[in-house]
């Protein structure tokens, strides 16, 4: 499934490390070597099939996308402070193309934005020699917080990384603070797709507090350029306040909540200029095995010049499993939801315990004037077992009103990670 010259320059670190041990008058380095190379190193495999199926009112044609994602990963020891870390990936279809990837042009099928592809996933140096302090550089990937504005694309098949140089320091008591350049972008499309890898000027910096025992704090700062021109309207600078955490109620059972605001507004190479707001609000009780959140997220519009973007954000994670809010509309977009979740203790019957269960209603509404979009259900099943496997089937109903149209996806999927 993999290249072979990929699999061998795996392969070959650790012949090297062995020949080297073989030479008593390198004796210590080369203890070092093989300690880091071959005794603390991992390596790993996993693997995620996903059946996707689309059903959207305007287009001739049902998407059906049988893919496969495969990923063989290395991990070294720590040598003087360094390490390395390497991961190809490859997406495989399984039977026929009946869907639109983005790239292959069968526009008469719905959008299932899993191309067909092997890259390398990950490439990577670090160095921990500072004290409370980790700097990594390569490609790379990230997810911060709730994901909302950075991640690494996790839901598609491809991840989304970052060629970047990082830096994670812990030097203050229940604090993490974090620096990231991103000098390019690779998007889950590939390299086949048109802007699949872009020249960015990135700068996220984002700090957390937990040393509070109602909740944790984040303050952020996410800088975006694009160098090429046409992405340039996506340019933005956003800064914010996270508070997240819960508190007993009773016995067994806490108060849920989340508040969250951030401002954005144009920056670089963005010839327009605008600022709007984005407010996230979340409150629900729950304990080990269940909880319910109501919640209400806005992103918002100027009314003229812009929207409140989140290009690099986990979209599928927000507003809704049918994903027909990619990109924020126009007049922006307000979300209220309810979000439930069940998991099962059953010791006495494995087949049962640690089943979980979703359920999702959205009501999306435009944030400028008093449009009705539509509205959402979503439900999930899922379920870890045997240690390395996982199973998932997952289903979204988007109902149009007056944004986009009828959507039904079904989602069945399953992984293993060895």
């Amino acid at each position: 499934m993999f290249r072979n010259y990929q699999i061998k320059s795996i392969v070959s670190l650790s012949a090297l490390a062995t020949f080297m041990c073989a030479s008593p008058s390198l004796a210590e380095p080369v203890d070092l070597l093989k300690k880091a190379l071959v005794d603390d190193s991992k390596h790993y495999i996993n693997f995620r099939y996903r059946l996707e199926t689309v059903d959207q009112d305007g287009l001739a044609e049902n998407a059906t996308a049988s893919t496969l994602r495969s990923a063989l990963g290395y991990q070294t020891g720590s040598l003087y402070d360094f390490s390395g870390t390497i991961e190809f990936q490859n997406i495989a279809g399984l039977g026929a193309e009946r869907y639109n990837d983005t790239i292959n042009g069968k526009t008469q099928f719905p959008t299932v934005a899993d191309p067909e592809q092997t890259v390398l996933n990950k490439l990577f140096l670090s160095y921990s020699g500072i004290p409370e302090t980790v700097v990594s550089f390569g490609r790379q990937l990230y997810n911060f917080d709730n994901m909302r504005f950075v991640n690494d694309n996790e839901w598609r098949q491809q991840h989304q990384t970052y060629d970047s140089f990082s830096l994670v320091n812990n030097s203050l008591p229940d604090t993490t603070l974090n620096y990231v350049y991103t000098y390019k972008l690779n998007l889950s499309n590939g390299n086949d797709f048109a802007t699949g890898n872009r020249d960015v000027d990135f700068h996220f910096l984002n700090g957390k507090y937990s040393g509070w025992k109602y909740g944790s704090v984040v303050g952020y700062a996410y800088l975006l350029d694009y160098d090429l021109a046409s992405l340039s309207s996506m340019a933005s600078q956003s800064y914010g306040l996270r508070f997240t955490g819960k508190a007993p109620v009773t016995e067994g059972i806490n108060a849920l909540y989340t508040a969250e605001y951030a401002i954005q507004s144009d920056y670089g190479n963005n010839t327009a200029n605008y600022n709007a707001d984005y407010f996230l609000g979340e409150l629900g009780i729950g304990q080990e095995q269940w909880s319910v959140l109501l919640g209400y997220e806005l992103v918002g519009a100027d009314g003229t010049n812009g929207v409140f973007n989140t290009p690099l954000a986990s979209i599928h994670a927000f507003h809704g499993w049918a994903d027909k809010f990619a990109t924020t509309p126009a007049n922006g977009i307000e979300d209220k939801y309810i979000k439930a979740a069940y998991t099962v203790k059953s010791p006495e019957y494995a087949a049962l315990d640690g089943l979980k269960f979703d359920l999702r209603y959205h009501q999306f509404d435009a944030e400028q004037g008093n449009a009705d979009y539509g509205s959402e259900v979503d439900m999930q099943i899922s379920k870890n077992f045997l240690k390395h496997y996982s199973a998932a089937v997952q289903f979204a109903d988007y109902n149009a009103d007056s944004f986009a149209t009828d959507t039904q996806k079904i989602y069945i999927m399953l992984g293993a990670k060895f």
